[in-house]
């Protein structure tokens, strides 16, 4: 068996662990590492006329760790692998009951309306890809690295909340917000898979 043959075969086994269709995965993606677009691993959902179909996106590291003698370094790269197949997963689920296209595929939110729908689908895909991947390989996450970067978005949103009237609402305040949104999923995702 062939290095490309037997990392597809883990991320086989990986989604039929979790009762994923390995099949609606058109591409797997190996990402190089870019100062500009740094990432573990990352789904683009295809929403097209033979059905929904993903991209994976996974950066070198993680690929090359699969095959690693450092245990730990395999770890992290099932947790990682298994979180992006948790987010497969669910966007399947929620694109069976909402169009969620819409939020994945157009970048420019025009209205807040999409801007917080927008927000609220991809930031759900967040917590059911954290949850569940967490149940699985335990994730390397460090809480208190989260908890301060959760209090410094507060101190920010705090002091942008005391400089903009309540009309306006740029768009540097309102990725601040997203951006706090997002720790506080990762974090409570995490607590509830791991507790009790």
């Amino acid at each position: 068996m062939n290095y490309i043959e037997i990392i597809t075969n883990i991320i086989k086994n990986c989604s039929s662990d979790i009762e994923f269709d390995f099949n609606t995965i058109n591409n797997i993606l190996i990402n190089i590492h870019s100062t500009t677009n740094y990432y573990y691993g990352k789904v683009v959902p295809l929403f097209n006329n033979d059905g929904l179909q993903f991209e994976l996106l996974l950066h070198h590291n993680i690929i090359n760790d699969l095959i690693s003698d450092d245990k730990d370094k395999v770890q992290h790269s099932h947790s990682v692998i298994y979180h992006e197949l948790y987010h497969c997963k669910e966007i399947a689920i929620t694109s069976q009951y909402i169009n969620c296209g819409k939020a994945y595929l157009d970048e420019t939110m025009s209205t807040t309306k999409m801007l917080l729908f927008s927000t609220a689908v991809k930031q759900w895909s967040e917590y059911y890809a954290y949850y569940n991947s967490s149940q699985i390989r335990g994730r390397d996450i460090k809480l208190s690295n989260y908890i301060c970067a959760a209090e410094a978005a507060v101190n920010v949103l705090h002091s942008k909340l005391l400089e903009v009237s309540d009309i306006q609402m740029p768009l540097f305040f309102i990725n601040d917000i997203v951006k706090f949104i997002q720790i506080c999923v990762m974090l409570s995702a995490h607590y509830n898979s791991t507790h009790g």
